[in-house]
């Protein structure tokens, strides 16, 4: 195939690709109620938009000052691939401060890279911006890794693994490619990098574009209440609750789901399904740690726990540090620990 067959058959699958974004915003958009999941959507689909606008303006429309916005979209796609992991894996996320000045500095520094590439001038700047998208690429791995044996939600365990194995690893695999690509990818590169595109997008369309209780992320997206099962509860679901309010299960040291299913006598997959559908978890974590919290205030009520510090009482009830108690703690309280102490100590 000719330079200029495969430049024309690398911007044909552009323009299909690009199509098949534009579709499934268009749907989202339109869809009542639209949930943080799909809404996190969005903006990744609009940074590989520009993903994929950028070469062609770059490099074929004779101006590439007018390439800038492309450009810093194309940058920005490890940063909204974060933000979408945490908005899928992480119950009522909301970005930290911190997040919105690591992104303006991650723009800063593509914005400066653009530019002095631009000019001609050394390309250290734009090899930090590469840099920095790497960073935000890894902490995405590390969130959909953290809490996998933790989660209860299936469709949300085989999401984890499809971004892991398929979608981290492509973008990964591209990102380093580009940190040590001196100068313009040929054309026959550029177009197997648009045929992968094109395939994992109409993937991901394919998976998203019903969005009315039967695709995969709204699976994911669907919120279940505790206490959500109807009917009387299942024998195994009474073992589990007896065994976190009668046997302070969550107080054992290195508790985790297999473990729990051990001294249940089932399997971890049933008490998985019991804790989430029946119980209405989403986390095995926040299940037992719900317990702990309890615990933890109630002992702050009695007199012979008044002076008793905080880490103590935590490391009691099964904690294995102060940071992740006084995260759960204000997450069930909507107080830290000492506020509420000092709320009990002053009425």
């Amino acid at each position: 195939m000719s330079l200029s067959a495969l430049q024309t058959a690398d911007f044909v699958l552009r323009i299909v690709t690009i199509t098949e974004l534009t579709l499934l915003a268009a749907v989202i958009l339109r869809a009542r109620p639209v949930g943080a999941v799909y809404r996190a959507a969005l903006p990744l689909a609009l940074c590989i938009v520009g993903y994929l606008l950028a070469p062609v303006l770059l490099h074929r429309s004779g101006m590439p000052q007018l390439a800038y916005p492309a450009v810093l979209l194309a940058v920005m796609v490890p940063t909204a691939f974060w933000y979408f992991c945490c908005t899928v894996f992480v119950d009522d996320f909301r970005p930290p401060l911190y997040a919105f000045g690591l992104a303006l500095i991650t723009a800063a520094l593509a914005t400066v890279g653009y530019f002095t590439g631009i000019s001609g001038a050394l390309d250290t700047i734009d090899r930090v911006a590469q840099a920095a998208k790497l960073l935000w690429l890894a902490a995405a791995f590390y969130l959909v890794i953290r809490d996998w044996r933790a989660d209860l939600v299936r469709s949300r365990i085989q999401l984890r693994r499809l971004l892991l194995i398929v979608a981290g690893a492509y973008i990964a695999a591209i990102m380093i490619v580009e940190l040590f690509l001196t100068g313009p990818p040929s054309a026959a590169l550029e177009l197997v990098n648009t045929v992968l595109i094109l395939a994992l997008v109409s993937i991901c369309v394919l998976a998203m574009l019903t969005i009315d209780g039967r695709s995969l992320l709204a699976h994911i997206a669907t919120p279940v209440a505790a206490g959500a099962g109807t009917g009387e509860p299942s024998a195994l679901a009474k073992r589990a609750l007896e065994a976190m309010s009668g046997q302070r299960a969550y107080a054992m040291e290195g508790l985790s789901l297999n473990r729990l299913a051990q001294e249940l006598n089932c399997q971890p997959q049933q008490l998985r399904q019991v804790i989430n559908t029946e119980l209405g978890y989403r986390n095995f974590n926040a299940f037992i740690n719900l317990y702990r919290v309890r615990e933890v205030a109630e002992r702050m009520a009695l007199p012979e726990y008044r002076d008793t510090p905080l880490l103590t009482l935590a490391l009691d009830a099964g904690f294995r540090s102060l940071a992740p108690f006084n995260r759960s703690f204000r997450e069930h309280y909507k107080v830290t620990p000492s506020a509420y102490r000092a709320a009990l100590k002053s009425s």
